[in-house]
C-alpha cells in the first residue's frame, strides 16, 4: 500500500513537472515562429516572396521562381544541420557548405530578377543587415552577408 501512494505521489509530481515544462517551452517558443509575431522568427519561403514582391513590383512568374529557390535552399540548409547534429558533417564543413549554397541560391535569384530589382534587393538586404546586427542580432562569424530565409 505504502508503494503504490509513493509511486502515486512521484507520478504526480513527475506530470506535474513535465506539463510545467511543456507550457514553459511552448510559451518562450510560440511568439518566435508566429508569423504576425511582430516580425520576429525565421520567416517561410511564402511570407519572405510576398515582401520581396511589395518592394519588388514581381510578376506572378518571378514570385514562382523564388519562392522555388527559397524551399529548395531551405531544405538543403535543413539537410546540412541535420547532417551536422548527427556527426556527418563537421563544423567547419557545415560553413563552408552554407555559404555555397547561399553563393549558388544568390546566383540564381539574381537571374530571375531585372537590374532595377536586384539593385533594390540588395539595398533591401543591406538595410535589413543594419537592422539585425545594429539591435544586437545574430552575425554569422566571417560574414557579413545577410541571411534569407533558413540561411539562403
Amino acid at each position: 500500500m505504502r508503494d503504490r501512494t509513493t509511486f502515486r505521489r512521484h507520478l504526480g509530481r513527475a506530470v506535474a513537472l513535465f506539463c510545467a515544462g511543456l507550457a514553459m517551452v511552448i510559451a518562450g517558443t510560440a511568439p518566435a515562429f508566429d508569423a504576425n509575431a511582430g516580425g520576429r522568427g525565421p520567416r517561410s519561403p511564402e511570407q519572405h516572396v510576398e515582401r520581396l514582391s511589395e518592394s519588388l513590383s514581381l510578376s506572378d512568374v518571378q514570385e514562382a521562381q523564388l519562392l522555388e529557390i527559397f524551399e529548395q535552399a531551405g531544405e538543403q540548409m535543413r539537410a546540412l544541420r541535420d547532417a551536422e547534429r548527427s556527426g556527418d558533417l563537421e563544423r567547419s564543413e557545415l560553413r563552408e557548405e552554407h555559404e555555397r549554397l547561399r553563393a549558388e541560391a544568390d546566383t540564381r535569384i539574381a537571374a530571375v530578377l531585372d537590374d532595377a530589382q536586384l539593385e533594390e534587393f540588395e539595398t533591401l538586404r543591406k538595410e535589413h543587415r543594419s537592422r539585425r546586427h545594429g539591435k544586437g542580432g545574430h552575425r554569422e562569424r566571417g560574414s557579413d552577408r545577410d541571411s534569407l530565409p533558413d540561411g539562403v
